[in-house]
């Protein structure tokens, strides 16, 4: 991945407004007995 795209997305990350809507999605989008991705 070129370093630019890496950076654009660490700052994308620390945004707390996606990081609210990935959250969000993350509990609307995975039933309660499938693994999160963020438990991967």
């Amino acid at each position: 991945m070129p370093a630019d795209a890496t950076l654009r997305h660490s700052r994308l990350m620390r945004l707390p407004v996606f990081n609210t809507i990935r959250r969000i999605g993350h509990r609307n989008g995975i039933s309660p007995d499938e693994p999160s991705l963020d438990a991967q």
